[in-house]
């Protein structure tokens, strides 16, 4: 079944400069790969983290709008999938204010003669970044029956979670789209991106001035040698010393957009607890 590949987002030139726009990705660290000949979208990526960067003119700021999927024709057909003539990739409306896309293996990375003739390469020679791995998760403000069947239908594993939350994984695990009942605005204010080293990727963003938020820290906390370094780089952890996730919070890289950014070991899923916890107040 389909596998997870981006996430789109969308932005209107008239809300948001351009160059404000770049400007912002740049400094997460990701490079401007293609961009398309007649259709206003590009490819950025950091490490295994893609975006397909989309400007358009919905009066709105940054937003994500889509989430593309590796596929096949057969995904194509049985969706009933239309052509995207602005990026060259069939889709299908999720019915909640996200597209779908369905990227056949010979779409995959411009290799074909029809991807080669429509996206130009603007940067294929700088290195990427290693401080995030790949995007594993994003919490959207919707659940319904009809979003559930959408994506079980290419292959997604429902759980109801809680009476706030329930979880949509993808086949091999490593995709997760959180819904939370509590709110049905469709927008997804969160995206989570794993990393190797979550002390190595919060020190990028330190050193290039992203703002990340302050965290007041948990009394005790069973982390081993990691307690000294889970508190001298301000971040958040769950678990124990041998199952862990340890995070760190980039709030607002859009009004709309947050990231979480977290190395976990042996500890699988995102938590409700962890997910919200961002959003609480502290004492």
């Amino acid at each position: 079944m389909a596998e997870f590949s981006f996430i789109e987002i969308s932005y209107d030139p008239s809300v948001v400069s351009p160059k404000v726009m770049n400007n912002q990705l740049s400094r997460l660290g990701f490079i401007h790969r293609t961009q398309h000949t007649y259709g206003p979208v590009g490819f950025w990526n950091l490490n295994n983290c893609i975006i397909l960067l989309r400007s358009d003119d919905s009066k709105q700021s940054a937003h994500i709008s889509g989430i593309g999927f590796n596929g096949n024709v057969e995904d194509i057909d049985r969706l009933d999938c239309k052509l995207d003539r602005d990026s060259d990739f069939f889709y299908i409306d999720n019915g909640n204010g996200l597209r779908t896309y369905i990227l056949q293996e010979k779409q995959i990375h411009n290799v074909s003669p029809t991807l080669e003739a429509s996206y130009k390469i603007v940067d294929n020679k700088t290195k990427s970044f290693k401080h995030l791995n790949y995007i594993s998760g994003i919490k959207f403000n919707c659940h319904n029956q009809n979003l559930l069947e959408h994506y079980m239908a290419i292959g997604f594993k429902y759980t109801d979670v809680s009476e706030n939350y329930g979880k949509l994984t993808c086949e091999n695990n490593r995709f997760t789209i959180m819904l939370d009942k509590r709110e049905t605005t469709n927008n997804v204010p969160t995206v989570i991106c794993d990393t190797h080293d979550v002390f190595d990727a919060t020190a990028y963003f330190v050193g290039v001035g992203v703002k990340l938020k302050r965290f007041n820290h948990q009394v005790h906390m069973n982390f081993g040698d990691l307690n000294y370094k889970i508190k001298a780089y301000n971040c958040r952890a769950w678990g124990n010393e041998k199952s862990y996730t340890i995070e760190n919070f980039i709030e607002g890289i859009a009004p709309n957009i947050d990231i979480i950014f977290r190395q976990r070991n042996q500890y699988l899923h995102i938590q409700e607890t962890t997910l919200d916890s961002y959003y609480a107040t502290e004492q």
